[in-house]
């Protein structure tokens, strides 16, 4: 599941500075259902390792209870993660 963090969408908001020191403006993280947060054996703080078509991503882990099993949340049109690619797809998720 991608989304667009509001303030990264365009030129003009990713460059107010203003803006990006708001909270719609936080530091990009993997959030993980309930069920893929056990099978790594995450703890608080933890960060993982996102690969998607060979290139990967190496970013914070947050626990989402909300999201469906199988389903990983990461943020798309941010630096930390454009090497990933397209917004939908088949990505793998390890402990970093």
């Amino acid at each position: 599941l991608a989304d667009v963090p509001i303030y990264a969408g365009d030129a003009v908001v990713r460059r107010a500075a203003a803006l990006q020191h708001t909270a719609d403006a936080a530091a990009p993280a993997v959030a993980l259902p309930s069920a893929v947060w056990a099978r790594l054996g995450l703890k608080d703080g933890a960060k993982v390792r996102v690969t998607q078509a060979g290139a990967s991503a190496t970013l914070p882990a947050v626990l989402d209870a909300t999201l469906a099993d199988n389903t990983v949340r990461v943020s798309a049109a941010l630096a930390a993660t454009a090497a990933l690619g397209d917004a939908f797809g088949t990505l793998t998720v390890e402990p970093a």
